[in-house]
């Protein structure tokens, strides 16, 4: 599965961070896009470590977690984006970007 957006009547493969997969979950105004994306590392169990990213100008940017997993599920026309990361227990904590630039 990848991450994909329809620009100038053609699908543009988002990337990924590294893995093989990356799902795409909001746009704004602005084109910039948000979701997950596989990082290429592999948790203990072997599935891929995935992370939140924001798609803009063009390239996919790693938004960091706390310390495991997380995903970015919202963004609005100020960039500001809003989704969950795991802390080293796993436990999800909710999570806001402000500076994504």
């Amino acid at each position: 599965m990848r991450a994909f957006r329809r620009q100038d009547g053609k699908l543009r493969d988002l990337g990924t961070l590294g893995g093989t997969s990356s799902q795409a979950d909001a746009i704004n105004e602005r084109d910039q896009v948000v979701g997950w994306a596989a990082t290429g590392a592999k948790n203990e169990d072997g599935s891929q470590v995935w992370h939140p990213f924001v798609w803009q100008n063009g390239k996919m940017v790693d938004l960091g977690t706390l310390a495991g997993q997380g995903r970015a599920v919202a963004i609005n026309d100020r960039a500001q984006i809003v989704g969950w990361s795991e802390t080293k227990s796993g436990a999800p904590h909710a999570v806001l970007w402000t500076r994504t630039r």
